[in-house]
């Protein structure tokens, strides 16, 4: 084989390698996908520099040869686990690809010393279509469901022509032989379309993978900027975002009920700030069984709470705030030996998008809820309607 022929391959697979053992550095919580992004260039790397710089005459022979196809094998292997890594599919361990990988070139191995040379090509072609193949199939799902669009799509046309395109090479060979489809380390016009191939399919792969993870990362970040991490529900961020309001002008009125734990600084003071903690994930939890398509749950702050109902009239909340009232008094905590009931005391109001803003619909329902701690707490008062929006006028008049 020409020297320059994969000499650029070689460069720009040691360089992915590099890329990503560096971002290992940077992004430790993903250290597992990125060795295996990592190991899989490294491999290829190397293969491709055992075919350039040995003989070819010792190249052929049966263990060199083996030596570059493991190579070739754990490399694809690698790229293949990697992406049922990123997917959140089971996966493989490192140990168990590359043992699998030596397994895969054993018929090589016997293929050389039983003198069956021709075979050769046929078998690791067979095999890198089948990893390519089996990969891409796998992860079709849960790319598409997590990266819906044409970008997804047109990777895994790409990826699905890479994988026929060695099935077509092992097709080739068994037909036309030598002469048309030649091993790796021979010349042939055929090895630079392959190169070609290589080069255009590595560069997509990285690059889309590096925009799949900027992305991942992206959303989790968003996700963290709206959601408490004590609890997992919505924070006063995500209450107050633009687009909270704009799903509720959708609706011709809504509800708001505000809570507030009962007595929540003698439960610290009495307990520690762990149990604290505890009760404020436990009432979490209680709230997300809540948390619907149309009712969505925040913590405010502290021990203050908030469920947003859409498309639900005043008396409608009221009965969902006592029932909320009734489980959270019969849900006590049970922690480190200690069984600690608390209480809540509940606020309800109900809004117009088109008469209101959630500003002014939250001020009344939080009134509410300080109404209900003034009657002995545990308990649900609400804004009466016309109260609400006049309310509402007020402050408008006077912002």
């Amino acid at each position: 084989m020409h020297p320059n022929q994969w000499l650029l391959l070689i460069v720009q697979f040691y360089l992915y390698g590099t890329g990503w053992l560096l971002a290992i550095l940077l992004i430790r919580k993903l250290r597992r996908l990125m060795w295996h992004y990592s190991l899989s260039s490294l491999c290829l790397a190397s293969s491709l520099l055992l075919c350039m710089l040995m003989p070819a005459g010792l190249l052929s022979k049966p263990l060199p040869y083996a030596l570059m196809s493991w190579l070739l094998l754990a490399g694809f292997a690698c790229v293949a686990n990697g992406n049922l890594l990123f997917m959140r599919l089971p996966a493989f361990t490192h140990q168990t690809l590359l043992l699998g990988s030596l397994a895969a070139t054993l018929p090589l191995l016997l293929l050389g010393w039983l003198g069956l040379k021709d075979w050769r090509l046929i078998v690791i072609s067979l095999e890198v279509a089948v990893l390519i193949l089996w990969s891409t199939w796998l992860t079709h799902s849960a790319t598409l469901h997590e990266f819906p669009g044409p970008g997804t799509w047109l990777f895994q046309l790409t990826s699905t022509l890479f994988g026929l395109l060695f099935l077509g090479r092992a097709m080739l060979r068994l037909w036309l032989g030598e002469n048309v489809i030649p091993e790796l380390y021979q010349p042939g016009g055929n090895n630079l379309l392959q190169a070609v191939a290589f080069m255009v399919m590595s560069a997509i792969f990285n690059l889309t993978a590096t925009v799949r993870i900027a992305a991942r990362m992206a959303r989790q970040l968003h996700k963290l900027s709206q959601h408490d991490p004590l609890t997992s529900l919505l924070n006063r961020r995500a209450l107050h975002a633009p687009l909270t309001e704009t799903q509720l002008q959708r609706f011709p009125r809504y509800s708001i009920i505000m809570i507030d734990i009962d007595h929540f600084k003698a439960i610290n003071d009495d307990y520690g700030h762990n149990i604290g903690d505890a009760v404020l994930a436990k009432f979490g939890r209680i709230l997300r069984l809540y948390h619907s398509e149309h009712c969505q749950a925040f913590r405010l702050g502290g021990e203050e709470f908030a469920l947003v109902l859409q498309d639900t009239p005043l008396e409608t909340a009221l009965l969902q705030a006592e029932q909320l009232r009734h489980h959270i008094a019969h849900s006590p905590l049970v922690r480190d030996g200690y069984r600690i009931s608390f209480t809540a005391s509940l606020g309800v109001a109900e809004g117009c998008a088109s008469m209101q803003k959630l500003e002014h619909v939250l001020n009344a329902a939080d009134q509410a809820m300080y109404t209900a701690k003034q009657q002995g707490r545990n308990c649900v008062c609400h804004t009466p309607r016309s109260a609400s929006y006049v309310s509402s006028a007020l402050l408008r008049q006077n912002p």
